[in-house]
């Protein structure tokens, strides 16, 4: 089994950067990362201390059974319940997720405007709801209300009940204090299972933030989302607008000058969340009810390495479905 992070012998503050972006195992680290080089651009290391990680992680993961039974400090049940998937409701993106939203786990949604990135994170719900579980929903913009999700969830024959906790935040200060809250309202109320926050983009949108600020604010988000997953096993769903950016050759940000070009891509980037916990993905319309979903980032694949994965998706009658 894979040995925890924790003790291992890092230094505090090493153990402090990977824990952060929400690496808490050997094997965490071995799977998705195949060089020094790739963590140490993705969590901003030195190469000398990349190496000392990515060494002591591979060499850990040549043990003997008794002492790796040692390690295990987690029942075989909370294992499984760590590691359980819930169907999107959405087979595309099921597939995209090699079966489903691991529990725990982080999906930001984003695409433009006529996507359907809100109905999949319905769907979504749809699927905890069934399953008897709560959500707690919060609305950024406009796109969701209290009675729409209700119609919603009784159009695919499910009852709201008390199961789905609903609250709209437009405001950056007040989505960060609920975020900062939200780990002692989850101590009483143990059934909450999934977040979803719509629309997660829109309070940043009137936030005059400095590049410092904004910066903070990034890492006050990852820090939060890492601790409710993590700590609470609590999956969280957000969606997102796309923003113009201006994106070199060789993926670098630029400018028109360098010979950039514009490029839709998710308006907050991947900062203000763990990487080593989420999965990113991308909408894109090619017609009336047509469209193609992008995986952007896993925890399965190193930074930059990641396939060329996409599914075309189709929407009929309100479903989303897959072509052909």
């Amino acid at each position: 089994m894979s040995k925890r992070l924790l003790s291992m012998g890092f230094g505090k503050d090493l153990l402090t950067t990977l824990t952060r972006n929400g690496y808490q195992t050997q094997q965490d680290i071995t799977s998705r990362f195949d060089t020094a080089e790739s963590l140490a651009t993705e969590l901003k290391l030195s190469l000398d201390d990349a190496q000392s990680v990515l060494s002591r992680c591979k060499a850990s993961s040549i043990s003997t059974p008794g002492f790796t039974m040692l390690q295990m400090t987690q029942s075989a049940a909370q294992m499984v319940h760590k590691s359980q998937k819930v169907s999107t409701g959405c087979t595309p993106l099921d597939e995209l997720l090699d079966g489903g939203l691991v529990t725990g786990s982080i999906l930001e949604l984003s695409g433009p405007p006529g996507s359907p990135k809100h109905v999949l994170a319905m769907n979504i719900v749809a699927s905890f709801v069934e399953s008897g579980d709560e959500v707690v929903f919060i609305e950024c913009q406009n796109n969701t209300s209290p009675s729409s999700l209700s119609r919603f969830l009784e159009g695919n024959g499910k009852e709201l009940s008390n199961l789905v906790h609903f609250s709209k935040i437009s405001v950056l200060v007040d989505l960060l204090l609920f975020l900062h809250q939200l780990p002692t309202f989850l101590q009483s109320n143990s059934k909450v299972s999934l977040l979803v926050v719509n629309s997660i983009s829109s309070p940043f949108q009137n936030a005059e933030l400095t590049i410092s600020q904004r910066t903070q604010t990034f890492e006050r988000f990852k820090q939060s989302f890492l601790k409710i997953c993590s700590a609470h096993n609590l999956t969280v769903v957000l969606t997102s607008q796309l923003a113009t950016k201006m994106i070199n050759a060789d993926g670098t940000p630029g400018t028109f000058e360098s010979g950039a070009k514009g490029v839709m891509l998710p308006q907050l980037g991947p900062a203000y969340l763990p990487s080593g916990k989420s999965y990113r993905v991308i909408l894109a319309t090619t017609g009336l009810g047509t469209g193609v979903m992008k995986l952007l980032s896993s925890p399965k694949y190193p930074p930059g390495k990641v396939p060329s994965i996409s599914a075309p998706y189709k929407v009929i009658d309100g479903v989303i479905g897959s072509v052909g």
